[in-house]
Parts: structure tokens; C-alpha cells; sequence
């Protein structure tokens, strides 16, 4: 990696999304962001946190309540496989996926419409809902397409063979060591995303 740019300096980045975005391990990743870049790095995620509007402290209503940034990563999360349905990739729905993904942009465009959004696609959990993640992951995936909102396929990163050393106990939530072997990664992301605006 590179000396920090000066032009990244003084840019703001807020985090959104469910545990995955805010739990404390994830402060690893962030600080290699903050390392490389010298963002200012504020974290608005929730535990248990979707972008469907049935989950409670969803997504949208985090960017709703958050000041305004320079730059917005939605951290997908597994919890609307849990809780919500996908919805198609026209729908409007916010009960769904996909709708609230769609109002996710909305909410930011008409906070600052020189934002910068960034989506990180949600990782794989290894328990029981490992089977129903497909359709979700591949609606994010098609979704971000669609609307032209630049993505990190993280999915197929860890998989049954390598999560039990990046993953706790739970095989929901990533130890410190899986946010440290990601983070170089997203930050490539990073730079492939914000060169066009530097």
C-alpha cells in the first residue's frame, strides 16, 4: 500500500449497516482504512440491522439520522435473509431488500448529491442460514448493477473450508484476524472508486 494521499485527507466516511459494519472487531479493518487513507471514520451500524424497513434500527433510518459524509459504505449484512424477503430489482418496497437498498440511495443523494456510495456485498455466515443467503447476495450483487452503485463482491472470500480461522465461534460474526485479511481488499476497492473524483 501506499503513503497516505493527501487528497483523502479530509474526507468523511460514514459506515452503515448491521453487526458485520459495527462490532468491535471491525475497528481492525478501519484502521487500516484510516492508516492508508486518513479518513475520518464514523460508524452509525446496529446489531441486528438490515436494509429491509421491517428490521428495526434498519439501514435507511441510520442514514436518516446521520450527519452528512463525503463518502457512504453500506455494509450488507446477513440479517435480511433472516428477517426480510429480497424483493425484486424494480421494487420501490422498503419492507424488502432490495426497496430499501433503493432508499438507502435516495436518503443519501438528497443529503449531499456529490456523495460517494460504496457497497460492500454481504459476506457468507456458516450456521443454519448459509442455504438462504444465495438469493440475497445475488440480489445485491444485480441490484448494484443496475443503479450504477459501485460494489465489493465479498461473498465467496471466506468459504467452509477457511472460515473457522477468520470467524467466532457463532460462524456469523468475523474475528479480528477476518476484518485484518479483508481490509486490504476493500481499500483497493476504495482506490478503484475514488480515484475518478482526486
Amino acid at each position: 500500500m501506499s503513503p497516505i494521499r493527501s487528497d483523502y485527507c479530509n474526507l468523511s466516511v460514514g459506515v452503515f449497516g448491521g453487526s458485520i459494519s459495527s462490532r468491535l472487531e471491525s475497528q481492525a479493518a478501519k484502521d487500516m482504512w484510516i492508516k492508508e487513507f486518513g479518513f475520518t471514520v464514523v460508524t452509525h451500524g446496529v446489531g441486528g440491522a438490515g436494509f429491509s424497513g421491517q428490521i428495526l434500527n434498519n439501514v435507511p433510518s441510520q442514514i436518516e439520522n446521520a450527519p452528512i459524509y463525503d463518502i457512504y459504505i453500506l455494509w450488507a449484512s446477513t440479517n435480511d435473509a433472516r428477517k426480510s424477503t429480497v424483493g425484486d430489482l424494480e421494487t420501490l418496497d422498503i419492507s424488502t431488500q432490495n426497496g430499501g437498498i433503493r432508499k438507502c440511495v435516495d436518503i443519501i443523494k438528497n443529503k449531499n448529491e456529490n456523495a460517494k456510495i460504496l457497497f460492500l456485498i454481504s459476506m457468507y455466515c456458516f450456521d443454519k442460514y448459509y442455504e438462504i443467503l444465495t438469493p440475497f447476495i445475488v440480489s445485491q450483487i444485480e441490484l448494484c448493477e443496475k443503479i450504477g452503485l459501485p460494489y465489493l463482491d465479498q461473498s465467496l472470500f471466506y468459504n467452509k473450508e477457511n472460515f473457522s480461522e477468520y470467524f467466532l465461534a457463532d460462524k456469523i460474526h468475523l474475528k479480528r484476524e477476518g476484518y485484518v485479511k479483508i481490509a486490504p481488499i476493500q481499500i483497493i476497492f476504495f482506490y478503484e472508486n475514488l480515484s475518478a473524483a482526486h
